[in-house]
């Protein structure tokens, strides 16, 4: 389940977590991923082909209907990420700027972690959230935040998007604070 960091400290509290978010307009809640014995196979996979990819979302889609409202986003992948992805390094250093989008980012993890910081001026500080997997997260468009994986670099999440631009990253001159 997710943990915040700021200022030195960690709730682990997901209602403290939420309650801290929602002052910047941010969703988390905490859906345990239901345990499919046909999806156990794909979600420890490392690499998951285009086919495999809709075959889990396929797999879930009862319960992800129940997440996430109907008719709210226009389209829905799997985004796989793990050590031998194309392009990773890019990624990485890419997504661990501040950066903002158009479009709200919602994300739904069904395996690994990773970390999603936010600037948060009005407590001078940072706040950086472990997502694990059953979290959900909804980030409205235009918040400035940045994401990375976690040393394990395994993270698979169902991603919704509003329109066929997608998360085009808007990059900010934000420096993220590297002493949490």
């Amino acid at each position: 389940m997710a943990i915040l960091q700021f200022a030195n400290q960690q709730v682990h509290d997901l209602t403290t977590i939420a309650k801290i978010l929602k002052s910047s307009n941010i969703w988390l809640k905490h859906y345990p991923v239901q345990s499919l014995p046909a999806a156990k196979d794909l979600l420890e996979r490392d690499v998951l082909e285009l086919e495999h990819r809709q075959q889990l979302l396929d797999l879930y889609q009862d319960q992800l209907a129940e997440i996430v409202p109907e008719g709210e986003y226009a389209w829905c992948d799997l985004l796989v990420l793990h050590p031998g992805s194309p392009n990773l390094q890019t990624l990485e250093h890419n997504y661990g700027r501040y950066h903002t989008h158009t479009d709200p980012e919602v994300l739904y993890v069904l395996a690994g972690s990773a970390i999603v910081g936010f600037a948060q001026s009005e407590k001078s500080c940072e706040l950086q959230l472990r997502l694990d997997p059953g979290d959900f997260l909804h980030i409205p468009k235009q918040v400035e935040h940045w994401f990375s994986l976690t040393a394990s670099l395994q993270f698979k999440a169902a991603r919704y998007f509003v329109t066929t631009n997608a998360w085009m990253a808007h990059y900010t001159n934000t420096l993220v604070d590297e002493s949490n």
